[in-house]
């Protein structure tokens, strides 16, 4: 997933863990609790995995954020 560029992030890794154990050893899935925490370690422990930092700067919007998109639909019904 992650050489074809996909986002990986605990919910993927939670749910791929999740049917790989459903699909070989459904019992594990009685004792064995995915928490975050538990994801989280296993992925930087046993596949190396680095969490990136969120940042808040993308959440900012510029003062033209209007006039932006009006012109980004302008060119791409022009493209169309």
């Amino acid at each position: 997933m992650r050489e074809r560029g996909a986002s990986v992030n605990i919910l993927v890794i939670r749910h791929v863990m999740r049917a790989v154990f459903l699909a070989d050893c459904p019992a594990l899935l009685d004792t064995l609790k995915l928490s975050n925490g538990f994801v989280s370690s296993w992925a930087h422990d046993e596949m190396q995995y680095s969490w990136r930092r969120r940042t808040t700067a993308a959440s900012k919007l510029p003062l033209d954020w209007r006039d932006q998109g009006v012109d980004m639909a302008k060119r791409i019904a022009y493209n169309i």
